[in-house]
């Protein structure tokens, strides 16, 4: 039940544009604050998520709401003065002789922020609970299906939809470069890895656990091939050559470079992990295929062609170096407490130097949009909560048995963690909620405790 709840609602967060406007995102929030407090009712396992990452989530949440307490102009000059004179071309009420103000320039947008941050904390504390009961293979295979579907959608409306529209009914407020049910093509980039990184270690789970009589005769192999343990590893591989044809299709640069990371990392785990040789060969054999015949499907040309033109943004302080370039002038202005999280857009209406034909409400950079929002008061508890998860992840590798199928599903979430880690280093995909939901959900997962297993019985390694 859990499973099919969160499955349903990771639905609702990529079907509903990314859960980008308020009317998707406020219930996409409610379900997930739901199915986190039921799983935490329902499983209650202390050691499951670590104290200490515990602490630093809710000093991160602590820190944003700091933003949001009123205080006297004195205190807030003496704290923020780049803040103070920002307001007084920003706010015409603070303007005006107002006594007090928060430290964010946008309360109101701060606080969706802070409510994002703890509803997201209790589902990834109640969900790892629950995984660290029920296991992990059920929820790797709901991922599995329902990017496969979100991949069909795409391709199905990129073929047939000659409206501009998602959907064919649905015109984005301010972006024209929208794809599949996203209203920006590197949003639905960055969801996509994040599945696909899962699909490709559910691949290399199920070949791990192909019999070793499947390779001792023609005839065994056949039965084993009619088996519907080999039917599902055929449909998990077709599942992964739809979703990168649609990753593909999508042109996204960053997403490109991190699902052929994706496909990498998950090529070198064969080779260590897979115990046959035979194995290694399918499993790198058909990752490779993969590769190719969706680079042939999509046309090497058009890809060549949208990598060629990168080059503009990366010279002459144009593009996103530019906007790199006025969110470092953000973190300087206010480097302690930052001008308030979700307000990079109003800021950037004063800061916005290097690239103004259009207005960049996006750092395009999320590491350095944290610090231009947040300042150190929240990006370095945020800091310390990263660093402890790769820390008790790592541990949670260790103790994890590696011929079991939640230590492979285990490595696809963490190879998603790292391959969304590095998009946002150039774009700013985890600010959709729906892409937020899926990361944590590929947090609870990397971080579930692995259940003790009997090893009495025989593992098809």
């Amino acid at each position: 039940m859990f499973t099919g709840a969160l499955t349903l609602l990771l639905a609702w967060g990529v079907f509903a544009f990314g859960a980008v406007y308020p009317w998707a995102y406020w219930p996409l929030l409610a379900g997930a604050f739901a199915i986190g407090v039921a799983a935490l009712l329902t499983r209650r396992d202390e050691g499951a998520v670590p104290v200490g990452l515990c602490a630093a989530l809710a000093a991160t949440a602590a820190g944003v709401a700091a933003q949001l307490i009123p205080l006297p102009v004195g205190v807030l000059s003496a704290l923020t003065p780049a803040t103070v004179g920002l307001l007084r071309r920003f706010d015409l009420v603070f303007a005006a002789g107002s006594a007090t103000h928060p430290l964010t320039i946008d309360p109101s947008a701060t606080a969706v922020t802070l409510a994002c941050l703890v509803v997201l904390t209790v589902l990834l504390i109640g969900a790892t609970q629950m995984f660290s009961s029920t296991g992990v293979r059920s929820i790797g295979a709901a991922i599995c299906i329902l990017g496969t579907i979100v991949a069909l959608v795409t391709i199905v409306q990129r073929a047939v939809n000659h409206t501009d529209r998602i959907y064919g009914l649905w015109m984005p407020e301010q972006s024209r470069s929208f794809y599949g049910p996203f209203v920006n093509k590197n949003h639905f980039a960055g969801w996509m890895i994040m599945a696909m990184s899962v699909a490709l270690a559910y691949f290399g789970g199920r070949l791990a656990r192909t019999p070793r009589n499947a390779k001792r005769g023609w005839r065994e192999a056949l039965l084993w091939w009619s088996s519907p343990a080999a039917n599902e590893l055929l449909l998990i591989a077709f599942a992964l050559v739809v979703m990168g044809i649609s990753l593909l299709m999508s042109v996204s640069r960053s997403g490109v470079l991190c699902a052929l990371l994706a496909i990498g990392v998950t090529a070198l785990t064969i080779a260590r992990r897979q115990a046959s040789r035979a194995r290694k060969m399918v499993g790198i054999g058909f990752l490779a295929f993969t590769v190719v015949a969706v680079a042939g499907w999509v046309g090497t040309e058009a890809i060549g062609k949208r990598f060629a033109g990168a080059d503009a943004e990366w010279s002459g302080g144009r593009g996103r170096v530019g906007a790199w370039a006025d969110a470092w002038s953000v973190v300087r202005a206010v480097p302690l407490t930052g001008t308030g999280m979700n307000t990079y857009g109003d800021a950037m209406l004063f800061y916005q130097r290097h690239v103004t034909a259009v207005h960049f409400a996006q750092a395009h950079n999320d590491y350095l949009q944290i610090a231009a929002e947040g300042g150190l008061l929240v990006l370095v508890p945020a800091a310390i909560a990263v660093a402890l998860l790769i820390v008790h992840v790592r541990r949670r590798f260790a103790a994890d048995d590696p011929r079991s199928m939640s230590y492979w599903v285990r490595i696809g979430a963490a190879t998603g963690l790292v391959a969304i880690a590095l998009q946002e280093a150039v774009d700013f995909s985890l600010q959709m909620p729906g892409n937020a939901l899926l990361f944590t959900v590929l947090c609870a997962i990397a971080l579930h405790r692995p259940r003790i297993r009997s090893h009495t019985h025989v593992h098809a390694a």
